[in-house]
């Protein structure tokens, strides 16, 4: 595996995520009990986001990974495979393979530097994956058994109780809710920046949808379900103050992650206890999840060349853009998302009360991590191909704004 192949392949699968259409449907019938694949239009706005970030990271990828790139390149193209064939399959077991096929790779990218931190990180992960993989497998199990069928079209009524908790708990690690992120900061804080891009970017995002997948949103009311996610969701978003106690950019950056994931798994929490709403709920989740996909990868990326380089002026733009989007000022995707996020919570009072003040924790940590970044001893000559991907990310930000 090289950068060619790398690029080949997200390129690939990002020209295939713009032009296809919403609808389109392929099966596999040879391999297991047959693969189905179906986009519709929340896997559509998925793939193209997360295409989009693989692309943005394989090409930072190329000038920031110097050693033991064949191996890197090997697992990058592998975990984006699995990543990409989970959002477009519509069926339990193709889900779970590629699912299963993202998860366990991310390790190579995780321990990359081999470093003693890195190694404790990476093994950290792959014990939750693992944990994750196993408790989904026997979700599925019991899914497929009760709805007679591996098509999810079939998981439309009241599902099987013992598997509710087990996906939640399973996806729940992937998506790093409270009590199950103990491995997110640690991978995040030692993976190579473009890899932290994609972790925090996209594949945190793979757990929300198999959620989606999974469970019977705006179908059936699930009670206690949805008000465990709606607790996790809540306390996900101010735990992720912690960070500001961090002294490490990545770090800082993963915490932001667990809270601003904070805010989708609350709107999942409310589509279980609302399915009247769901509509509105999938509309904000799939906004909040482009919109913190590409400022949130952006800024890990940035932070590998803060940490090498200082905080140079054009550091400070591109960095402000995603910071503030990220916050939820005025005029950028984020205040967008916010609005989204916020629309339908509007029925709860409590709800609405306990999110109002949520982006004072966002911007807390924005501010640690310029706080760090102003540590770090500026160098006069740097190289500026970074800049190439950056700035275009940051002008897309800003797009999305104009765009809704």
């Amino acid at each position: 595996m090289n950068f060619t192949v790398a690029m080949l392949c997200t390129l690939s699968g990002l020209l295939f995520a713009l032009f296809s259409d919403v609808g389109s449907s392929f099966h596999v019938d040879w391999l297991l009990f047959g693969l189905y694949f179906h986009i519709d239009f929340i896997g559509k706005i998925f793939l193209i986001f997360s295409s989009l970030v693989w692309l943005m990271s394989a090409l930072y990828s190329h000038g920031s990974i110097t050693v033991h790139q064949k191996r890197y390149w090997f697992w990058f193209v592998v975990t984006f495979i699995g990543n990409y064939g989970l959002i477009l399959s519509y069926d339990a077991v193709g889900f779970y393979l590629f699912f299963s096929l993202m998860s366990l790779a991310a390790f190579g990218l995780v321990v990359h530097s081999q470093t003693e931190e890195a190694t404790h990180a990476a093994f950290v992960y792959i014990k939750y994956a693992v944990i994750g993989e196993v408790v989904l497998f026997a979700a599925v199990l019991l899914s497929v058994k009760h709805y007679g069928g591996v098509h999810f079209d079939l998981f439309v009524t009241d599902v099987h109780p013992v598997a509710l908790w087990l996906f939640l708990t399973g996806f729940g690690i992937k998506s790093g809710v409270l009590f199950l992120h103990h491995w997110l900061p640690l991978a995040h804080g030692n993976a190579p920046a473009a890899a932290s891009a994609v972790l925090s970017g996209v594949m945190l995002k793979a757990g929300v949808l198999g959620l989606v997948r999974y469970l019977p949103f705006g179908q059936e009311v699930e009670v206690l379900g949805g008000m465990a996610l709606c607790t996790l969701g809540v306390m996900g978003i101010y735990a992720g103050v912690y960070g500001i106690f961090k002294d490490q950019i990545k770090v800082v950056l993963a915490y932001s992650s667990i809270s601003q994931m904070g805010y989708i798994i609350t709107l999942l929490g409310v589509g279980l206890l609302e399915p009247g709403l769901w509509d509105a709920i999938a509309a904000a989740i799939v906004f909040f999840s482009l919109h913190h996909a590409i400022n949130k990868s952006a800024l890990f990326m940035l932070s590998g060349e803060v940490m090498k380089n200082g905080l140079l002026i054009h550091y400070k733009i591109v960095g402000s853009v995603f910071a503030l989007s990220l916050i939820g000022v005025a005029y950028t995707s984020g205040s967008i998302a916010k609005q989204m996020l916020l629309a339908p919570l509007s029925e709860s009072s409590l709800l609405f009360l306990l999110l109002g003040p949520s982006m004072i924790v966002t911007a807390l940590l924005m501010f640690r991590v310029y706080w760090l970044s102003r540590q770090i001893h500026q160098k006069t000559f740097v190289r500026t191909q970074a800049l190439y991907i950056l700035y275009p990310m940051a002008l897309l930000s800003l797009l999305l704004f104009l765009l809704v």
